[in-house]
């Protein structure tokens, strides 16, 4: 989850790795909100 997340961030929101296929524009948002602690359900909808 975490290596996904900080994969995530360094790519600047450009899912370029086959895992980040399924979130694709909610991954840095989630990695955001779990990097902050605060990561809310409501987000992982948002794909």
């Amino acid at each position: 989850m975490y290596l996904r997340m900080n994969i995530c961030r360094a790519n600047k929101g450009q899912a370029t790795e086959p895992l980040h296929v399924g979130m694709r524009g909610s991954c840095c948002i989630n990695g955001m909100l779990l990097f902050l602690g605060t990561a809310h359900p409501f987000t992982l909808l948002k794909e």
